[in-house]
This record gives C-alpha cells, sequence and structure tokens, in this order.
C-alpha cells in the first residue's frame, strides 16, 4: 500500500453508516456496590481454586502460554478417558464452529448457519 495520510484512508461503504459503539454507563459513585451484568461482571469472586492458580502464575505472566492448550489438553483426556491429540480447544463456540468449517467444508460446498 502506498503511503497515505490516514485521513486519505476509507472504509468501504457499507461500514460507513454503522453506529458508533456506546459502553454502557459507569456505575453510580453513591456507595452502592453494583455489577455490570451487561459487562459480563459477576457479583461472585473467584472461587478458591481460580484465585489459587492466578497467584501461583503470577510469576511466569510475561511468556506466552503454550498454544497447544499440552496441560489443559492432557488433564481433559485423562478425565474424559481419550487422547489428548482428539481433543480441540477454542477461544468459544464461534472458533470452534469456524474451525470445523474450515476442516471439513471444501470449495463449492453449501453451508446453512443459522
Amino acid at each position: 500500500m502506498p503511503d497515505q495520510p490516514a485521513e486519505n484512508i476509507r472504509l468501504r461503504p457499507a461500514l460507513e453508516d454503522l453506529p458508533v459503539y456506546v459502553p454502557g454507563k459507569p456505575s453510580a459513585d453513591d456507595g452502592v456496590r453494583r455489577f455490570k451484568i451487561s459487562s459480563n461482571e459477576s457479583s461472585f469472586p473467584p472461587i478458591p481454586g481460580v484465585r489459587e492458580a492466578v497467584i501461583a502464575s503470577l510469576d511466569e505472566m510475561h511468556l506466552y502460554p503454550d498454544a497447544a492448550g499440552t496441560a489443559l489438553r492432557e488433564a481433559l483426556g485423562v478425565s474424559h478417558g481419550v487422547e489428548p491429540s482428539q481433543i480441540a480447544l477454542a477461544n468459544g463456540s464461534v472458533t470452534a464452529t469456524a474451525d470445523l468449517v474450515r476442516a471439513l467444508v471444501g470449495e463449492g460446498d453449501e453451508v446453512v448457519f443459522a
């Protein structure tokens, strides 16, 4: 791409009319403790095991995690009686579905996704 000032870069026309994201209002500072459920805040603290795992991992937080999730896949394999190689990890159902489509659907195949 040739060097262009940022103001010359234009979005696709279909994107120009999208409304700007407006985050929810912050909680009132009136001494009442509130939780923004719409922002995935929880009124429950982390369970002790999660808290302990986070604290135990603090000394390694500057390192990238194992992208293959080896320890997690091994633990899940033991728990479910399958080989770790039979377990696929994803960052949610949308990613898992996209991975499946890429693995199973070929050029010219028709996919209905709702």
